[in-house]
């Protein structure tokens, strides 16, 4: 066979791996690449451009925080480079989207000139964008509306992250 003088094609590089894969996430995802070629130098884009020589050179796990597409592609001297590989990261915020108040405060009666509100005992739960719920940590700056100028039954509003619970007290 007369091919023994044709040139070789090079070996290409192995296609990197992005991890995990593309997907929805909460608040953020820790995204790592890897291809099994020694020596390869990983290059990635985020702008949904083809990765090449100017594109930034992975060196370490990338932190997304807002929906991205990462692309990315290895190269290795005298070697092909690799194809490029694609994966899209959602990013979800937490997001509170009610209050309520599960427990009272204990004490809901204040006399005239009183000056100092007390919610001891107020438990707020906070529900969120992906179904979870948990107890809220509430102080006095929180809560508006406290006054024991007049007497009768005051409304105070309970404010966190723009959303809001009200309970009664009564000053005599």
């Amino acid at each position: 066979s007369g091919d023994d003088g044709e040139e070789k094609e090079p070996e290409k590089v192995v296609t990197p791996v992005i991890s995990p894969k593309g997907g929805t996430f909460l608040n953020e995802a820790s995204v790592t690449i890897t291809t099994e070629t020694d020596g390869a130098v990983i290059k990635y884009t985020t702008d949904e451009s083809e990765p090449g020589a100017d594109s930034k050179i992975y060196d370490s796990a990338i932190t997304i925080t807002a929906t991205t597409i990462i692309k990315a592609k290895a190269f290795k001297d005298g070697m092909t480079e690799s194809d490029t590989v694609t994966e899209t990261f959602t990013i979800e915020k937490e997001a509170l989207e009610k209050i309520e108040i599960t427990k009272q405060p204990t004490k809901t009666s204040y006399y005239l000139g009183d000056t100092t509100l007390d919610i001891t005992g107020l438990e707020v739960t906070g529900t969120y964008n992906n179904g979870s719920s948990k107890l809220e940590t509430v102080s006095l700056s929180n809560i508006t509306g406290f006054d024991t100028i007049t007497s009768g039954e005051k409304t105070l509003t309970i404010t966190l992250s723009e959303k809001t619970a009200t309970f009664k007290v009564t000053v005599v």
